[in-house]
């Protein structure tokens, strides 16, 4: 992906291009899945070559789901960085099905960042 920059509105100096080059990321995973929970384990089999200014990565992740009641799930998740360059991080989160509508909230803090995602879908 390449974006041409406009020249600053300020200095009118030309920005320089941005260019973004995504890496497809080789992983192998674990999953059990029966009719109340499911449990998943996936691993990075190779570090990850940063995007823009970012450091690399290699994660391990570790999720689970339980559902509460009809429609209604709780998940968690785990997430530790192999390279040593982030935080692990931990994730909660709630989601909601009704036919193929799907809402889910869910949070996530480690000691340097703190996020929070909302999504709406349609299962097909």
């Amino acid at each position: 992906f390449r974006s041409h920059q406009k020249h600053d509105p300020i200095t009118g100096l030309p920005r320089p291009d941005l260019t973004i080059k995504l890496h497809p990321r080789s992983r192998m995973g674990l999953g059990y899945v029966n009719d109340t929970f499911s449990l998943g384990l996936d691993y990075d089999l190779q570090e990850s070559p940063p995007v823009a200014n970012e450091a690399p990565s290699q994660n391990i992740r570790f999720g689970a789901e339980y559902w509460v009641m009809p429609g209604w799930s709780l998940r968690m998740g785990y997430r530790q960085d192999q390279v040593g360059l982030r935080d692990s991080a931990t994730s909660a989160g709630i989601g909601y099905q009704w036919r193929r509508f799907i809402a889910e909230f869910a949070y996530a803090k480690s000691d340097q960042s703190e996020a929070g995602g909302l999504q709406l879908g349609w299962a097909f």
